[in-house]
């Protein structure tokens, strides 16, 4: 319920509600007092149409007492949903999403954003980022918003029927070989094997079985099938953290089938005795970073 009141030349509104909460520490259910305060209203009229809005709101079952900045609800979010089930690098894309929210509406709270000043936010950020990463970061705040309308914030999504765009000229162009170009790199990888640099072992795993190089760098000894000629797939070595990591996603832990030649190359490198399989006794006995790889390219 609003009441309002008159304090020197402008209005005041407050709304309250009790609401039943879970006790914790009682294991009962309780009554709580909910209030929402807002003043500054030139006139009785704006204050009791203010009021009407925040009855109304409480009514479709939003909680019209609690308003998060929209940054810090984001946090919160992926920090709760997402963050136990991410890749360091899906981490690293979720914090670098949030801080651009954070940068541009920076206190506004979550029921101040209308769908306008989304599309504007949308807009001012395809200025600088390429479309991919605009349509990413759209999604990740649809899939916050949905959430907050899920907890009764807010009753409208303002990230629907936006139009996602962005800077072409930031797009990355993605080439890849052909069948002669895979033929030669494969050739010159295999002349230039030497069990002191295994990083050209790490690239012709990776043209023979397509994995990522973060899964060939955290492949161990166990993981590797001599008899029955099968790489296991089921980690991933960050090289920023220096520790053993969760793939992708759950679909990239997977079995791959490769042929004799390259597990009589990869059993040559046991003489290193690493526990990794391209671990290189001159770097601690760990794989070789993504940058020695390229330069072995």
């Amino acid at each position: 319920m609003a009441s309002i009141k008159k304090r020197g030349k402008t209005w005041y509104v407050r709304f309250s509600k009790r609401v039943q909460e879970w006790d914790p520490k009682t294991q009962s259910m309780k009554s709580v007092l909910k209030q929402k305060s807002k003043g500054g209203f030139k006139n009785k009229a704006e204050a009791q149409q203010y009021g009407i809005k925040m009855e109304a709101a409480s009514i479709d079952g939003v909680d019209v007492t609690k308003n998060p900045v929209l940054a810090d609800y984001m946090q919160k979010w992926f920090e709760t949903y997402k963050k136990s089930n991410c890749s360091p690098a899906t981490s690293t894309k979720y914090n670098y999403e949030i801080n651009l929210v954070r940068h541009y509406f920076g206190d506004l709270t979550i029921k101040d954003i209308t769908r306008t000043k989304y599309q504007e936010f949308i807009n001012f950020t395809a200025k600088k980022h390429a479309p991919v990463t605009v349509k990413k970061l759209n999604g990740s705040v649809r899939a916050c918003v949905n959430s907050a309308i899920i907890d009764g914030l807010i009753s409208a999504d303002f990230t629907k029927q936006v139009q996602v765009h962005g800077n072409e000229d930031r797009e990355l162009a993605v080439t890849y070989l052909n069948v002669d170009e895979i033929k030669r790199l494969t050739q010159t990888t295999i002349n230039e094997l030497d069990i002191n640099t295994p990083s050209r072992h790490m690239i012709l795993t990776a043209i023979f079985t397509g994995a990522r190089l973060g899964e060939i760098s955290g492949l161990q000894w166990s993981d590797i099938d001599f008899t029955n000629n099968i790489i296991d797939i089921n980690k991933s070595w960050s090289w920023q953290r220096k520790k053993i990591g969760p793939t992708k996603n759950k679909s990239s832990i997977r079995k791959i089938k490769v042929n004799d030649f390259l597990l009589e190359r990869l059993n040559d490198l046991k003489v290193n005795k690493c526990k990794f399989v391209f671990g290189n006794p001159a770097e601690n006995n760990l794989p070789p970073t993504s940058a020695t790889v390229n330069l072995s390219v």
